[in-house]
């Protein structure tokens, strides 16, 4: 299968061998992630509002090291605000009531910026239809492996004397393979009645990628000023969810190869599309463009790619999705 659990596992506590590893085991499974999402998950149902502020830093492909910024303002599932910053480009998403926008402002976002939202939000939604595929046991290191589907698995591991979650995994599209996307979690730190981590640190099959550190966290007024949710300038309205939800993902890509003559160039394009239900992609553009044959290269591939779908409280719905596409010279 494509996520190789061994890998976070060595990461995590290199000095430990597997003790055990259980078939499927979906009630247990489901108990151990609650009981984390219960000792460090600020967004449960129910859970008093808090104002997050973050400083993240991210590998570029030029290996330069790019700074960026994260705020995020949660009253409840159905009322939240966050902001991330990269230089003059600038992201919002709103959610309030039933709706939801999202706005990009500024010069063309960077797609690895995409997940510094993430990496402080790292459970799996309380309202998601979890399909537990297997629990592997360790001396000190419980980790819940998520089936996505066939071949593709999503690792959450659980510190077994706290109980509380200290890293994930998950597949992420490199070039033209699937790679092991793995964030750790650290410096926690007590914050009402939740230990939650202030330092996040993530890696691509082992290699640096991207760093992230909470400077503030903090109760917020259950009444903050409205102007904070009302639509972003120049904010597209997003599919409405009411709840938890998640974004789409890559399941399985294959890169483009360039057409002759150029086939000794390589380049990236950026996408921005929209996963339908059923995981395919619609509605493509051209976000960041190297030229038009690398375009209809990186269009092309993308179309046969497999995704799964955003959810909405579990249900499949379709969203809009970000992709970097590497058009690669044939090997």
């Amino acid at each position: 299968m494509l996520f190789r659990a061994t890998i976070l596992l060595a990461l995590l506590s290199p000095t430990l061998a597997f003790s055990q590893s259980y078939p499927p085991a979906q009630s247990s499974g489901e108990n151990i992630l609650d009981r984390a999402r219960q000792l460090s998950d600020l967004r449960t149902p129910g859970s008093p509002p808090f104002h997050l502020k973050a400083t993240f830093s991210f590998i570029a492909k030029n290996l330069d090291t790019i700074q960026g910024s994260y705020t995020e303002i949660w009253i409840s599932d159905s009322q939240w605000r966050r902001e991330t910053l990269v230089g003059d480009a600038r992201r919002i998403e709103v959610h309030n009531g039933s709706k939801s926008w999202l706005s990009n402002g500024g010069p063309q976002f960077p797609s690895q910026a995409l997940r510094a939202a993430k990496m402080f939000r790292p459970f799996p939604s309380s309202f998601a239809q979890l399909d537990i595929d297997s629990i592997t046991d360790r001396s000190k290191l419980q980790c819940v492996l998520l089936q996505l589907d066939e071949t593709t698995r999503q690792a959450f591991c659980i510190d077994k004397e706290s109980g509380i979650l200290i890293g994930t995994v998950e597949p992420q599209i490199v070039g033209a393979r699937m790679g092991d996307y793995s964030c750790q979690y650290s410096k926690f730190q007590k914050f009402q009645t939740r230990w939650f981590p202030r330092k996040v640190e993530c890696l691509i099959d082992q290699h640096r990628q991207m760093e992230g550190e909470v400077l503030e966290l903090a109760p917020t007024s259950a009444s903050p000023d409205p102007e904070l949710f009302n639509p972003p300038t120049s904010a597209a309205e997003a599919a409405p969810c009411v709840g938890r939800s998640e974004p789409a993902r890559i399941l399985a890509a294959k890169g483009p190869t360039l057409p002759l003559p150029q086939q000794s160039q390589n380049s990236v394009v950026t996408l921005n599309l929209t996963v339908d239900v059923q995981g395919h992609a619609q509605d493509i553009q051209i976000a960041d463009s190297p030229g038009k044959s690398f375009d209809e290269a990186a269009t092309s591939a993308v179309r046969d790619w497999r995704f799964q779908p955003a959810t909405c409280n579990g249900n499949p719905f379709a969203a809009r999705l970000q992709v970097r596409v590497d058009v690669h010279a044939n090997p």
